[in-house]
């Protein structure tokens, strides 16, 4: 497995990402409100737990824009997820990406 892994999605938006491995993932999302937000959690069977900036599993993620102030629905960017070194040291071999632009 890579030390270093970086996703770039060419979406509008971005509801709902999500990554897995051995039975517990981790999802994020960015809102699509006036200011986007990023929210994080730990879910495992039965429970999800907020994830907040500096946990170790928390993913860095940009919207990587031409845009001085970039919107959701985003227009000519992408989303830059990188995702946490502690996840990949964790999931061995092997890992699950989704994710939804907008629901529907």
């Amino acid at each position: 497995m890579p030390q270093e892994i970086v996703i770039r999605l060419h979406l509008k938006g971005l509801e709902d990402f999500r990554l897995t491995s051995t039975g517990e993932s981790i999802g994020a999302s960015i809102s699509s409100g006036d200011e986007p937000t990023i929210q994080q959690r730990l879910i495992s069977p039965g429970s999800e737990t907020p994830i907040l900036p500096g946990h170790p599993l928390w993913m860095n993620m940009d919207i990587v824009s031409e845009q001085s102030e970039p919107t959701i629905p985003l227009e000519g960017g992408y989303f830059e997820i990188a995702l946490p070194k502690e996840f990949l040291a964790q999931a061995g071999n092997s890992f699950e990406m989704q994710w939804i632009d907008f629901y529907r």
